[in-house]
């Protein structure tokens, strides 16, 4: 985990919105919980500090299955994947909405 002074006491300190911040925390968090995911772990951080960090499900530590804690940091490499999913899955979504949309009354 990384060490306290490099987390903001709240993301409006780095010009981060709150609940959008939430937002996407509980997203990761959902997917997990709906067995999407084995687990995951969201750091969002802005200029130098970090704005949120989260860590949900199970991991295998040292060969044994151990829940996943902000304490055991995850490979960026599995981090930079899921971030990639979610944007990707977040703009197919968009795309399909606004083709739902009435353009005429």
């Amino acid at each position: 985990m990384p060490a306290k002074h490099f987390f903001a006491s709240r993301p409006e300190e780095v010009g981060l919105d709150s609940a959008k911040v939430e937002e996407l925390i509980s997203r990761a968090e959902r997917e997990v919980k709906e067995g999407l995911l084995p687990s995951a772990q969201v750091a969002i951080a802005r200029n130098g500090k970090i704005a949120a960090m989260r860590t949900f499900g199970h991991a295998v530590q040292g060969g044994v299955d151990k829940p996943a804690t902000n304490e055991r940091d995850f490979f960026l490499h599995q981090g930079d994947h899921l971030v990639g999913a979610v944007d990707s899955h977040w703009r197919r979504q968009a795309r399909r909405a606004k083709t739902r949309r009435r353009v005429h009354p």
